[in-house]
């Protein structure tokens, strides 16, 4: 009896395993128009923000951050359209809880490998990676034998805006948390390649 379930068990797990999303794709790995929208990302907490005005047509998903006296914080936007680069800021001045930065790739391509490249090479922090995929990663840079010291948290990502390659990462000197880079994980996955 034990090795009828078992015969019925195995095949029922498969089955359920490969409807999880776990190691979902939509086929469009290797496709060169691909974006990063996806819908299983949980937006709760986060508002839409319109990059049209700014000169980046897309949109992106930002949090909806309150200060203390109850308001929204401002998305502040800094945009040099003579380096096709966008920093998108939301929270205290100066302490901002969310900063991406945008910029138009330098159209050469191995964009992932080439920044992790340069990651092994960094000489003041020892990165490892948190979450991986063929056009992004999540990164924890740490001090090493820093006893006590807080991890930082980042992100470094290849989308396409208007068919054209830009990288999405997060403020190279911001010190950010686990959850605040969850976020512009986030804000990566929402951005949209118009039609």
């Amino acid at each position: 009896m034990k090795r009828i379930l078992f015969a019925f068990a195995v095949p029922a797990m498969l089955t359920l395993g490969s409807c999880s999303g776990e190691g979902k794709t939509d086929g469009t790995e290797n496709d060169s128009t691909a974006t990063t929208e996806s819908t299983d990302v949980d937006y709760t907490g986060m508002t839409s923000f319109d990059m049209n005005p700014h000169g980046l047509k897309t949109t992106l998903m930002v949090p909806e951050l309150i200060s203390e006296n109850g308001d929204a914080f401002p998305v502040n936007v800094t945009a040099d359209l003579d380096y096709f680069t966008w920093d998108i800021k939301v929270g205290k001045e100066g302490m901002e809880e969310f900063h991406i930065v945008i910029e138009e790739a330098d159209g050469e391509g191995n964009y992932i490998q080439r920044e992790k490249d340069r990651l092994k090479n960094d000489v003041v922090f020892t990165e490892s990676f948190v979450k991986e995929s063929p056009e992004f990663f999540m990164y924890k840079a740490a001090l090493p034998d820093g006893a006590g010291q807080r991890d930082y948290f980042h992100i470094y990502g290849v989308v396409k805006i208007n068919n054209v390659d830009h990288i999405v990462k997060s403020f190279p000197m911001g010190e950010f948390s686990e959850v605040q880079a969850q976020d512009m994980e986030k804000a990566y996955h929402s951005i949209k390649n118009p039609a």
